[in-house]
């Protein structure tokens, strides 16, 4: 199963802000449940794609990691931008990646089946 806690679905679900609760548009909690019991009655195991160590910037961990709350500090890795010292000097100028990462943005479509 694709991730499917909740998310503001921004990184094809992979960006988690609760990893405790089921995003509404995927059902409850106990809608998880649920399926998880009638699989098992039938011998099914159920594989969940669940990424631990990737989070929403909406996430709270994120959030306070980002404003060096000494308890979140080593949640993320933090890396200055090739160009820290022009950004710094101008906030108008462009951060460039410390890497050769590529970042690309994932929409959300809904699909209904027939």
């Amino acid at each position: 199963m694709t991730p499917f806690f909740e998310s503001p679905l921004e990184s094809g679900g992979y960006d988690i802000t609760n990893y405790l609760e089921v995003n509404d548009v995927f059902g409850t909690i106990d809608d998880l449940k649920d399926l998880l019991n009638a699989a098992h009655s039938k011998d099914l195991k159920v594989i969940m794609d669940f990424v631990p160590n990737h989070s929403s910037d909406k996430h709270i961990w994120f959030k306070k990691s980002v404003n060096n709350d000494t308890h979140y500090a080593d949640y993320y890795i933090w890396k200055d931008a090739k160009n820290q010292k022009e950004v710094i000097k101008n906030n108008s100028i462009t951060p460039i990646v410390p890497n050769n990462w590529v970042m690309f943005k994932m929409k959300y479509t809904e699909y209904s089946l027939p």
